[in-house]
């Protein structure tokens, strides 16, 4: 798990060779609310989903896991608290995983909440547990996936 400012988004380009391309399009939904909904910016390897959802409270967060991508958030409207455990903590799943969607949920508790501060982005790869969207009101988001 990776949590930074914004404006050091480009100093991760070791990690993740696309990082222009994920750069440009959160500088195009910060110029022009994009609408919700999935951006392919380098077909399946690099795709962007945009979406303006309530925030969930803290009960009501579920962990989360993939296994096929790495999630990079980044939260341009509202205040959010992101939960993590290490994948290893997340021993009880809610169902199945889904292969098409690349998630499964966990019932296990939260072990480590993160405010994330206005300007900054998260990077969960594949062994992080991770309950997005806690606050209050409304969530304007990108979670860009990369393919492991």
């Amino acid at each position: 798990m990776i949590l930074d400012r914004i404006e050091n988004l480009t100093k991760y380009r070791c990690l993740f060779s696309n990082i222009d391309k994920i750069v440009a399009f959160y500088q195009e939904c910060l110029a022009e609310k994009k609408e919700s909904g999935q951006y392919k910016l380098d077909g399946d390897r690099l795709m962007a989903n945009v979406d303006a959802v309530n925030a969930k409270t803290e009960a009501e967060a579920k962990l989360e896991s993939h296994k096929k991508y790495i999630d990079i958030q980044v939260c341009l409207e509202g205040e959010e608290t992101i939960g993590w455990n290490d994948l290893s903590k997340c021993n009880n799943p809610i169902g199945d995983f889904n292969e098409n969607k690349d998630f499964v949920l966990y019932s296990d508790p939260v072990e480590t909440w993160l405010k994330i501060p206005s300007g900054h982005f998260t990077v969960f790869y594949p062994g992080d547990g991770h309950a997005p969207l806690v606050g209050e009101g409304e969530f304007y988001k990108i979670v860009f996936k990369i393919a492991v």
